[in-house]
Formats: structure tokens, sequence, C-alpha cells
């Protein structure tokens, strides 16, 4: 019988589920994250805010078009900027639980195993079952972590997806072995399902397995041309008919030529073919010495194209979205407001460099550590490399195609996660002792949120040790003036009952026509900067089933900065009325000074146009001040 050394053993796939001692630890730690995090949903009463507003709406939108029987999937807007996966993730949760913003935001618990097992998987392969488990804690309780999994926005699943890749390309073994390498291509798929950004960081990787392989066999190279000479003009075609389509029409729907689609698949099925019959008839071609490297080579070509058939399919569905998605980017890199006089590359890297300081010093102490070992053992040169190179080319694209925000660099994190816990099972008997300082750390940074409840507003913050300054760059405390989610909930629905008394006019819904903030209603948490919360209470109602209205106008936010003192006990003002969309196409036109004035003064009244109007005072939550 053969036997393995430690070192193989730890490469085994799946040899992490032959000890229990350690996978008890790892539930331990994943049942209390998901603990910790079902605290904060029950308890948290501030309204979504920034991004997670429009996801937590498309979501709802993606719930009513799959389980929703009565609802016109022509009204569905799905040719979407963003990809479809987590929508569809949160769709079957609220399907299962009830269509509640809390329970779309119990959909990342799915995202968070995947991110929680990945890692462990990431430093099985490289450091062991030790390895695994300390990068695995110290993923999941990074605060980072905790607080992107309180927001409904796509990076923390694209980074739960992008590790996953990560992990089943590792366990490829430079694509020698089968089962991981198809793993790996449905992992990078629904990567690209998650967001496109995916392709950033997993860009360096493949980059090196690519070298690598051609370095092994450089006739390899000639494997790759046919996949090449057939995608590369067939994306061109659809990318020009993409960008023309958005010309001709940069907004709604633009239904797709019959051809697109099939065509595609065609062309991806065939490729895949291909590599099937060269892999039988061409491997050898090289010689026997070179022929697993062929086989190799073909394998990374098929995977890719597997990949690339899973995900593709949506990306020509949604061509005219994406593109829109692409204009969007391009505009943002122009825009000179964003970064001033400096290339976007150097302010993006900036911002960047400053947000790494969200890592925690201990945890930088141990990724230093781990860097030394990489140096001093000199093993897994390659997979280290992929590593460095994730992080790389991730931050330098994102940099130069987008302003900064501090969420997009969150896989970077996962290369620091890995940095810092792999090794340890390299420490002999220093081992247990740094497993037992890596559970303390990560255990207090799960529990401190619970135990920074606040008692007057019952809502856990989004707290880590990180804000008692352990960190490079703490967090700043969040304030309490949030309005209550459920207060908000209930006058929305008060006021819709009122103006619904009797018969409505003409059978119509009233529709929101404007709302109005003071200088107070900010997402950040800095009372004297920050800016209004534009899309919160549409989403709030999206999720309340208060149907049938239009989008929201915002009016008159500089103009009502200058009238707060007019209204020191209010802090927002909705106004709800009878009207159809071609009115409101001219609102802002209509309710100018005078009709401002009648809404400070009354509590109904007459615009022409528009039958009835009725203004709701929203007052802040009944706990503040």
């Amino acid at each position: 019988m053969t036997k393995y050394s430690e070192a193989e053993k730890a490469k085994s796939f799946g040899s992490f589920l032959s000890d229990y001692g350690h996978i008890i630890l790892l539930a331990f730690f994943l049942i209390f994250f998901l603990y910790q995090n079902k605290v904060f949903f029950e308890t948290n009463q501030a309204p979504p805010y920034a991004d997670t507003n429009h996801h937590l709406t498309l979501a709802k939108q993606y719930y009513r078009v799959l389980f929703v029987r009565d609802f016109n999937i022509r009204d569905a807007q799905l040719h979407q900027k963003y990809p479809p996966l987590i929508y569809i993730t949160a769709s079957v949760f609220m399907k299962a639980f009830g269509a509640s913003i809390q329970n779309a935001l119990w959909s990342y618990s799915l995202f968070a195993i995947v991110f929680f097992l990945s890692l462990y998987g990431i430093g099985n392969f490289l450091g062991g079952k030790a390895g695994g488990t300390a990068t695995a804690i110290i993923g999941l309780s990074c605060h980072f972590t905790i607080y992107m999994s309180h927001m409904f926005v796509p990076e923390l699943p694209q980074t739960a997806m992008t590790t996953m890749a990560l992990c089943f390309l590792l366990y490829t073994d430079r694509f020698k072995t089968k089962l991981p390498a198809y793993l790996f291509s449905v992992a990078l798929a629904l990567a690209m399902l998650t967001k496109w950004s995916s392709a950033f960081y997993l860009a360096g990787p493949l980059l090196i397995i690519f070298i690598f392989l051609i370095i092994r066999n450089p006739g390899s190279l000639l494997y790759f041309l046919p996949p090449a000479a057939f995608l590369g003009p067939l994306g061109y075609i659809y990318f020009k008919y993409g960008i023309d389509s958005f010309r001709k029409f940069s907004g709604g729907i633009v239904a797709q030529p019959p051809w697109m689609q099939p065509v595609f698949i065609g062309v991806v099925v065939l490729l895949i073919i291909y590599t099937f019959i060269i892999e039988k008839h061409g491997s050898d071609w090289f010689g026997e010495n070179k022929k697993d490297a062929a086989k190799s080579a073909i394998l990374f070509i098929r995977c890719l194209l597997i990949a690339l058939l899973l995900c593709g399919i949506w990306y020509v569905y949604s061509l005219h979205g994406v593109i829109s998605k692409l204009d969007f980017q391009r505009q943002e890199i122009l825009d000179t407001r964003i970064h001033g006089n400096e290339p976007l590359l150097i302010y993006s890297l900036k911002q960047y460099f400053n947000a790494l300081g969200l890592y925690s010093i201990p945890m930088y102490l141990f990724a230093f550590i781990g860097l030394i070992f990489v140096i001093v053992k000199r093993k897994n040169i390659l997979e280290f490399s992929m590593l460095i190179f994730m992080a790389v080319t991730g931050t330098l694209i994102i940099s130069s195609t987008a302003p900064p925000a501090v969420f997009y660099i969150l896989s970077v994190f996962t290369v620091l996660f890995v940095m810092s816990g792999y090794w340890i099972g390299f420490t002999g008997k220093l081992k247990y002792p740094l497993i037992a300082v890596i559970i303390l750390y990560g255990a207090s940074s799960i529990a401190f949120p619970l135990l920074n409840i606040d008692p007057q507003q019952k809502a856990a913050f989004n707290m880590s040790l990180n804000d008692m300054r352990i960190g490079i760059l703490p967090q700043n405390i969040p304030d309490k003036t949030s309005y209550k989610t459920n207060e908000l909930l209930t006058s929305l629905i008060q006021v819709r009952d009122e103006i619904n008394e009797g018969k409505p006019e003409m059978d119509r819904q009233p529709v929101p026509l404007g709302i109005y903030f003071d200088d107070r209603f900010r997402r950040d948490r800095k009372p004297d900067r920050g800016y209004y919360e534009r899309e919160a209470i549409p989403c709030l109602m999206d999720y309340a089933d208060i149907g049938g209205f239009f989008r929201f106008y915002i009016d008159g936010e500089q103009d009502w900065k200058r009238r707060t003192e007019e209204f020191t006990d209010q802090d927002m003002i909705l106004v709800y009325g009878y009207t159809d969309e071609k009115d409101l196409q001219n609102l802002e036109r209509k309710i100018g000074d005078e009709y401002r004035r009648k809404i400070r003064e009354n509590s109904s009244f007459d615009i022409d146009g528009i039958r009835k109007i009725k203004v709701m005072i929203l007052k802040r939550a009944s706990y503040l001040p």
C-alpha cells in the first residue's frame, strides 16, 4: 500500500473531513457568527442605506418575477447592470421565510458559509488542518467581514465566490486533477454571476497558471489558438452590437436579436467538444515527456470554456445593461470632480492603501510572519504567487476603472487572511498556543457587537474590536440618529390608509410625489458630513407591499436645508397625491416655492393636474431626544 506524507495528505482533496476535533471548533465559530448576525438583524432598526437600498429593491423585483404568479414579467427590469446570483438567492430565502429585508439579508449566510469553508480549504492546502482552521477563524471574525455581512451589497458574495474559485484552483494541482478543475469551472461561473469584478481578482492567478503551463510545454500554446480565433471575433461582434444599441436607445429593455444566444452557446459548446477531441488525439504530439503537460493545458482551456458557457448566457442576455454599466464607469473615470487633477488610478490607490488600515494590527503581525515563512520555506511558490497576483491585479484594475469604495477590495483581505493563518500548522509545539490566541481573538471579535447593543436604541451597532483602536484605521462609532424602520413603515401605511378613505380618485392608488429632508437625514456617521438617503423610503415601501407607486422625486434639497429652522421638530416631509406619469415628469416645476409654502401651512391642498395632496410629517423615532 502506498504511504503518503503529511504534506501530501494536507493537499488531498477533502482531507479536512477526516478530523472531527477541528470540525467541531469550526462549526462553533460558524454558528456563533450566524447567531451574531441573527441578533443584529432582529434588533437593528436603522433603515437600509447607500447602495443597499438599490440592491434590496432589485432583489424584490426578482422575487416578484420568480414567485408572484400574477406579476407581469414585462414590468420587470431584469436586463440589469448587475449579475443575478445574489438577487435569486435572496428571492429563494424570501420565498421560504417571507419577503422581508431581514430575510434578504439572511440569504448572505449562505455566502458567509461558502467564504468560511473556502478559506479553510485554502489554508488546509497550504498549511494543513491547523493552518486551515486558523485561516477560517481569522477571516470570519474580521470586523470587515462582520460589517459586510450586515449589508445587502454584492461584495461579500463576490468575495466568497472568488475565494471558492481560488480554493478549487489550488486543488486542481496545476490542472492535473479533473474533479477540482470542473468544480473550479462552476465556481468561476458563479463568481462572475455574482459580480463581474471577480474576473479582476482571478485574472492574476489564471495568468500565473497560463504562464506555468506554457513554460512546461511551449507547444501547448497551439491549443489556445482555435478558441481565441473563434471567441475573439464573436466577442467583438457582440460588443459592437451592444455599443450601437446603447447609442440608439440608452434606457429600458432592449430585445436581443434571436440569433445571439444560440450562436454563443453553439460556438462555446463546439469549442468544449474540440478540447475532448484534441485531448484524445493530439495530447501526444509533443512526445511522451510532454504529454501530461499538454493534457493539463487542454483541461485548463476546457474549464475556462465551461465557465464561459455557464455565465456567458446571462451576459449575452443582459448585453445592453452590461454596456450601460461600462458607459457609467467611463463617465466616472472622466469625472474630475471625483479625483481632481490626479489620475484615477493614483487617487484610488491612495484611498485603498488607507483602507487597508481596517485590518487589525495583531493580524498584520501574523500576516508578516506568514510572509517570512513563505520566504524561508520556499514551498508552494507558485501558489503564493497566485495569491499575491490576485491582490495586485484586482486592486490595480478596480483602481483604474471606478472611484474607490472600501467594499471593492474585500477580496484583498482574503489574501491577508490566508497569509495570517496558514503558517500556524508549521510551528510545532507552538501550534496549539497560537490557535488558542486566534480562538480568543476571533470569539471576542464576534461577541463584541453583541456586548454593545445600546439599551436605548435596542440595536446592535456595526462595531468590532477594531473600534477600540486595535486597528491601524479605527472605525467611527455610529451615531444614534437613525430613524426606526418599523416606525417609518407604520407611518407610511397609516398615511396611505388615510388617503384611501372612501373610494380613491378614479380607483387609483396615491403615489409619492416628493420627499424633503432636513440636514440631519444622512447616511454618514458624522453629524456634519454625508449626504441624503434618496432611496431609503422607496425601498421600505417596496418591502411593505405599498405598491403601484411611480418613482420618487427628490426636490428642493439645497433650498430645504436653508429652511430647517422652520422645522425644528420635523426631519422629513413626504408628499402624497393622485397623478399620472405625465404629471410626474413636470413635478419639480410644479412644486415650486409657492407650493412649498402650501406644504408647510396645510395638510392637504390642490395642484393643477393633481387632484389631491396629502402631506405627511415623518418625525424622528420616539426614542430619540
